[in-house]
């Protein structure tokens, strides 16, 4: 939501089908190079939405059920 207006909504499935393929990807593309995912890494499997400009004044929201929502102001 950017000013009051829903710009995308999405789930999962949007990245490669899966999150977890997507990570799966990854690993398995590190493993041609000799190297790893450590454990306790953080890994962003990818975006589940569209990207949407900002400029100063806009306010940005988003909700990820069910973890919650946040909020910014762009000062």
């Amino acid at each position: 939501v950017l000013n009051g207006v829903e710009i995308d909504c999405g789930t999962g499935d949007a990245v490669m089908g899966d999150p977890a393929a997507a990570v799966a990807w990854l690993a398995n593309a590190l493993a041609g190079y000799e190297n790893e995912l450590a454990a306790g890494q953080f890994v962003m499997s990818g975006s589940l939405t569209t990207a949407a400009f900002v400029s100063r004044g806009d306010v940005a929201c988003a909700a990820i059920d069910p973890l919650g929502a946040v909020s910014v102001s762009l000062t």
